[in-house]
């Protein structure tokens, strides 16, 4: 009898590729094969990045597999759609604009702002205004006139890439960014991790995850998640982030994979979770929530990024998660991979980064030198 099969679509970042292989090997745990089109005994087209949702969505449609539908990817993965859509529903949203001219900037929001692309997430911009944060629109069409920059954002904002869109302004919120990440399935939604991140000091890149961590707040994550899948999201990781203000969280950004550095998590924690997922969201199995050990830190450490290979030695007290560091000026989206990544059980914030603090002080760089080369 012919066996059923999954369909994992990838780009080609590091990150995408890791998330291939846990799926693929999940998939032939259930008895599934991996395939690289649909065919008659498909039972989910799964995305490894936000950048595949729709190509997923669509591929389901036109061979009738279960999955979700393009008008809800094409919502989920579109900021400025997805905003507009938990307005419609009532749900709490930040202020945000989407500038098209010099008039939009001058007469645009008064508060702090930050820049980003309608599409993706992350931390890297093709373009220097990217994920930047500024007092107002103003003080971004100050800063871009200075840096002779000006008509450039405006030209682009006119003429954006298909896969980055246009920039957005949404109001900045000095605030860690809490995640809820859930599995939506055929029969409902299931939440399978709550964390917290902190960001590397005046950048978007993630520096501390507190992985167990819980917000007061987090059914509205919930909520979100279950107004997408209302809106005809299935069979899909629904990962919600969020930043607090006065107590309440809002949503503001979404993703429809793990997070990053969430493979290295799972591997460091020795917790399930790539088989029990697949099998939920192919309605095999009830819910089975992942839990991290409460708590859970993941910290990469802030380093001058070199070309080449390089080889960590962590300290005393921490769980190696990325030792291998491999730098390519040529492909910036995968920096992540450049920095060290270690994990360190603790019991709370305090406790997390002190334990980390003297992993990264008994912690030693090498550079790998290349075959051939003295």
């Amino acid at each position: 009898m012919t066996k059923g099969n999954i369909v994992l679509l990838t780009t080609p970042s590091r990150e995408s590729h890791s998330k291939r292989r846990q799926f693929a090997a999940a998939a032939r745990e259930l008895g599934l094969e991996v395939r690289n089109s649909p065919d008659a005994r498909t039972e989910a087209v799964i995305p490894c990045s936000d950048y595949r949702a729709v190509d997923a969505a669509v591929l389901c449609q036109q061979h009738g597999v279960p999955g979700s539908t393009p008008m809800a990817a094409r919502i989920a993965t579109h900021k400025s759609l997805a905003y507009r859509f938990l307005e419609s529903r009532g749900l709490r949203t930040l202020g945000w604009q989407a500038p098209l001219t010099d008039a939009d900037l001058l007469a645009g929001m008064r508060r702090p702002v930050i820049v980003k692309p309608d599409l993706g997430s992350g931390s890297f911009s093709r373009y220097p205004w990217g994920y930047r944060v500024f007092a107002s629109a103003r003080a971004l069409r100050d800063w871009l006139r200075r840096n002779g920059l000006l008509q450039g954002f405006l030209d682009y904002q006119q003429s954006p890439r298909a896969d980055v869109g246009r920039f957005l302004l949404m109001e900045y919120v000095p605030s860690p960014v809490y995640g809820v990440a859930c599995l939506i399935g055929d029969r409902g939604v299931a939440v399978y991790d709550t964390h917290t991140m902190k960001m590397m000091p005046d950048s978007m890149v993630v520096e501390r995850i507190l992985f167990g961590e819980r917000h007061a707040d987090e059914g509205f994550a919930r909520q979100v998640a279950r107004a997408f899948a209302a809106l005809g999201m299935r069979r899909t990781v629904f990962y919600v982030q969020c930043v607090a203000r006065r107590g309440r969280l809002y949503a503001i950004d979404f993703n429809l994979r793990p997070g990053t550095l969430f493979d290295l998590a799972v591997a460091g924690a020795g917790v399930r979770f790539h088989t029990p997922a697949l099998a939920y969201l192919l309605g095999r199995e009830p819910a089975e929530r992942v839990r991290f050990p409460r708590y859970f830190g993941v910290r990469r450490m802030n380093a001058p990024l070199q070309p080449g290979r390089r080889e960590v030695t962590f300290g005393a007290g921490a769980i190696p998660l990325m030792s291998e560091l491999h730098y390519d000026p040529s492909r910036p989206y995968d920096a992540g991979h450049a920095l060290p990544v270690f994990a360190v059980r603790c019991s709370g914030w305090r406790d997390f980064d002190r334990r980390a603090e003297a992993v990264i002080a008994g912690t030693v760089l090498n550079r790998v030198r290349q075959a051939g080369r003295r």
